[in-house]
């Protein structure tokens, strides 16, 4: 078996707060650590959406006990409480998902929606360039 692991670019909600949002570039396994780590909010808001291939052609190059260890470091403080994290996720000694398909996404993936609430095709809008807005100038306080 390979030891390449396809890349995925995300949005992770931090604690399901779409107003803390971050862009990520992560493993099929590290997307399921951030859903723990980040697993939603009161309102039920997902920790990761927006998942979709990354259009690089790189890949992680980790087996099975690299990517554990990878992410134990990553995700937590200590070594120990990496493992907890890791094995209570993933189980002990079991193989790790490679590709998004090898995952449970029923709550981890919503779609990208536009202003007017319509489903957004990510597949036609790859060749969309994004338009550089001016850039805002300060605002003058009078005293």
């Amino acid at each position: 078996m390979s030891d390449l692991r396809p890349l995925y670019d995300c949005t992770v909600q931090l604690h399901g707060s779409k107003e803390n949002q971050v862009r990520k570039t992560v493993t099929a396994a590290e997307i399921q650590v951030l859903q723990k780590i980040h697993g939603g909010n009161e309102r039920g808001n997902p920790g990761v959406v927006d998942i979709v291939p990354t259009k690089s052609k790189k890949a992680a190059r980790r087996n099975d006990v690299q990517e554990r260890a990878y992410l134990a470091r990553r995700y937590t403080s200590s070594k120990t409480s990496g493992e907890v994290l890791v094995n209570s996720i993933f189980g002990i000694g079991t193989a790790l998902p490679r590709e998004v398909s090898d995952i449970q996404l029923a709550t981890t993936v919503t779609p990208v929606v536009d202003d007017e609430g319509e489903i957004v095709d990510l597949e036609a809008m790859k060749d969309v360039r994004r338009t550089k807005l001016p850039k805002a100038e300060p605002a003058q306080i009078e005293a």
